[in-house]
């Protein structure tokens, strides 16, 4: 793979990853597709963080194009919410990567 496939890769597997952990979150919490900080042990407290920490690409690229569409967020903060998204997604996709090869899965 050259450097620019490697990019795309980890950002395109960082913002699946937050895709999946955003749907996950759902069906263990409230069953719409989302999730439900939650904040009442230390257990919630880290697990709540993880979630929003690897959904969050997600969530931003998701919530920025809604707020788009219906005219509530300008151009140019629709574009800096996307590129944070992909910084975000980037970011979240090497941590993923480096876990998995942590754990020997690949």
């Amino acid at each position: 793979m050259t450097g620019s496939e490697t990019i795309f890769f980890i950002v395109a597997f960082g913002f699946v990853t937050g895709a999946l952990v955003n749907y996950a979150g759902g069906m263990f919490s409230d069953g719409e597709g989302g999730f439900k900080i939650r904040l009442e042990t230390p257990g919630h407290i880290v697990g709540s963080f993880f979630v929003c920490m690897l959904a969050g690409p997600y969530l931003t690229a998701e919530k920025s194009l809604s707020f788009w569409k219906q005219g509530r967020l300008s151009n140019t903060l629709f574009c800096t919410a996307t590129l944070i998204s992909l910084m975000w997604s980037f970011c979240s996709g090497i941590f993923i990567i480096q876990m998995l090869v942590l754990l020997g899965l690949i």
